[in-house]
């Protein structure tokens, strides 16, 4: 397994949104395993909160409870929800295979734009994009 496994779109629409959260989701992993005094299991809540606050400000949206919503010029063009954000135990199924040790996967419908239709408007198409990152420290007992 490769760090950092994403499913991925066939054409380049939302490229950026993939890239972003791969970042925040790496962010997370790594910040969280570098805070944790105990088990790396217990920390999904703080790397959660390590992934909104990256991706909030990599994307310029905010986190209102369930899904990032634009707040002006953004990649993003409607709000994108936040389906899972969890732990990752080696042996569970990611996105590109099976962990091989623990991390973190966060789950996203993401409306992809695709363009203006006269008299309709912009039309967006959702896209789920799923992200898996291990964990930087694994703890050795």
């Amino acid at each position: 397994m490769i760090p950092g496994v994403v499913t991925m779109l066939r054409d380049q629409r939302g490229f950026l949104e993939v890239y972003m959260l791969g970042e925040a989701v790496g962010f997370a992993a790594v910040s969280a395993s570098r805070d944790i005094e105990g088990n790396l299991e217990q920390s999904e809540s703080r790397a959660r909160q390590y992934f909104v606050l990256a991706f909030s400000r990599m994307t310029n949206t905010t986190f209102n409870g369930t899904s990032f919503v634009p707040l002006g010029p953004s990649p993003i063009k409607a709000p994108a929800a936040l389906e899972e954000f969890r732990y990752v135990r080696p042996g569970e199924p990611v996105p590109g295979g099976t962990a091989r040790q623990p991390g973190f996967v966060a789950t996203l419908n993401v409306p992809v734009f695709l363009g203006n239709v006269p008299f309709i408007g912009p039309q967006f198409l959702d896209v789920r994009m799923r992200y898996y990152q291990p964990a930087a420290r694994v703890q050795v007992q």
